[in-house]
């Protein structure tokens, strides 16, 4: 008789435990699917931003989110080989930023030098049209 009840009490303990993990798996999904709707608005902000600086932060932004969505496919799936890509893609994005961010800093210097060069230039031409 108490082995009846120990194997009842085991078997709803396990059911329990399987809504739970299911409800778990579920909110993973979940999450999931508004990381992907929030990534398409980094896209759009990539796409349309103004200025090179908010599609720095965009790009920056969606390589993030897609580590993180990695990362929550590890516990859907229950795959212990994705944390390795997790984390490769993880460096190769910090990468691009860091070249990227190099190459905001040269496009800004670029920026600077002409519009100092061009005012003196602009100087030196009504000089010699005032003489």
């Amino acid at each position: 008789m108490g082995a009846e009840i120990g194997a009842e009490i085991g078997a709803e303990i396990g059911a329990e435990m399987g809504a739970a993990e299911g409800l778990f798996t579920g909110i993973l999904i979940l999450s999931v699917i508004i990381l992907s709707i929030n990534m398409i608005f980094c896209l759009l902000r990539a796409v349309l931003g103004p200025r090179f600086s908010d599609r720095l932060i965009a790009i920056n932004m969606i390589g993030t989110k897609t580590v993180l969505m990695i990362a929550l496919l590890i516990k859907v799936f229950h795959e212990d080989y994705l944390v390795d890509i997790c984390l490769i893609y993880a460096l190769i994005s910090f990468l691009s930023f860091v070249v990227l961010t190099g190459l905001l800093g040269r496009h800004m210097g670029c920026e600077k030098e002409r519009g100092e060069s061009g005012g003196a230039g602009k100087e030196n031409t009504k000089k010699e049209a005032v003489l």
